[in-house]
């Protein structure tokens, strides 16, 4: 089931500012995603892979949770996202063998580690020239499937896949670190505008008003002046989809600062159905979690629930999840998807 087979039309009209704001902030979350799926992909050793995919997913799953809350997003593009993370995936299991039955991973030379990469489909598309070299143009009989030094020159190359132009190309150490950077600082920009357009302040907006609050309690911090906002927010809205993001937003915020976070976090996930309850072509929703969730979340893996149940038993969050986020408690990222019938 795609994500677009979950969106649903028409619902009530927003305004052309909040059209605006959602839509940068579901492009940018497009972005992160797409090329953070690449940097897992390019990454050279098991741990690393899935880091990035991971952070990928959760990513993911905050974008699915912005086009199910808002009618007017209609991001066909994500669908193919799945292809480029079903082989990220593929290349984990197989790494995962070879820890497994002793081989050693991340040894280019390996006889084990090359028969595996032989019997993986190839992408049928690489770059323009093929796969050459990007130091000395020696050309490669078939395209590397991880980082590996060129038989050629012994330098060491790295493999990016670019998920928006369906190729792989091989690359210098630099330009890998020159991309991580810039995906860093697509991340970085994207959490900072992310609170300020849910929060409708500028960066200096938020720097004075921590100050004010300074006054009376020196030792407020920035995260502290978005909780107050974010409290005030909460308490004017009348929109349980708006107030279901805000508390999520508030839940990750306490859990950054060591603070219970639980109460927000499963409040939001109960507005979050009341606002899906709302719309009267939504019966049924779908329980998706993360590769890397924890055991105690896969449980409910993919379970179908009529939105009544969900909001009786209310299986999400999981009191018991085991995997952190920020702090040291687990914290549930499971979410609902929206089944259509």
């Amino acid at each position: 089931m795609g994500i677009i087979d979950s969106l649903f039309k028409g619902g009530k009209h927003y305004p052309r500012s909040v059209v605006k704001s959602v839509t940068q902030s579901a492009e940018a979350l497009y972005t992160i995603v797409n090329e953070s799926i690449q940097l897992a992909g390019a990454a050279p050793d098991l741990d690393t892979k899935k880091k990035k995919l991971e952070f990928a997913m959760k990513k993911l799953v905050e974008l699915i949770k912005l086009a199910n809350e808002y009618s007017f997003l209609d991001f066909r593009k994500i669908s193919t996202i799945y292809d480029s993370i079903r082989e990220v995936r593929n290349e984990i299991r197989e790494l995962e063998l070879l820890k497994e039955s002793g081989s050693d991973a991340e040894s280019e030379n390996s006889e084990q580690s090359e028969a595996v990469f032989r019997e993986k489909p190839r992408v049928s598309v690489t770059s323009k020239d093929g796969a050459i070299c990007p130091y000395c143009d020696y050309q490669f009989p078939v395209m590397p499937q991880r980082k590996s030094p060129c038989p050629s020159c012994n330098k060491m190359i790295y493999v990016w896949y670019s998920t928006t132009q369906n190729m792989k190309k091989l690359i210098t150490k630099e330009d890998a670190l020159k991309i991580e950077r810039e995906i860093a600082e697509h991340i970085e920009q994207y959490e900072m505008l992310n609170k300020q357009q849910t929060l409708d302040k500028s960066e200096d907006e938020m720097k004075e008003l921590q100050a004010e609050l300074q006054v009376k309690d020196p030792t407020a911090t920035l995260d502290d002046t978005y909780l107050f906002l974010l409290n005030n927010k909460i308490k004017q809205s009348l929109d349980n989809g708006e107030k279901s993001s805000l508390l999520y937003l508030k839940a990750m915020i306490l859990d950054s600062s060591g603070k219970d976070f639980f109460p927000d976090l499963l409040e939001s996930k109960k507005l979050e159905l009341l606002n899906l309850k709302t719309n009267e072509y939504i019966k049924k929703v779908q329980i998706i979690t993360n590769p890397e969730s924890c055991h105690k979340c896969k449980i409910d893996s993919d379970k179908v629930l009529d939105i009544d149940q969900a909001l009786k038993s209310m299986p999400l969050p999981h009191k018991d999840c085991e995997r952190p986020l920020q702090g040291d408690t687990g914290f549930c990222r499971c979410t609902y998807l929206i089944v259509n019938e």
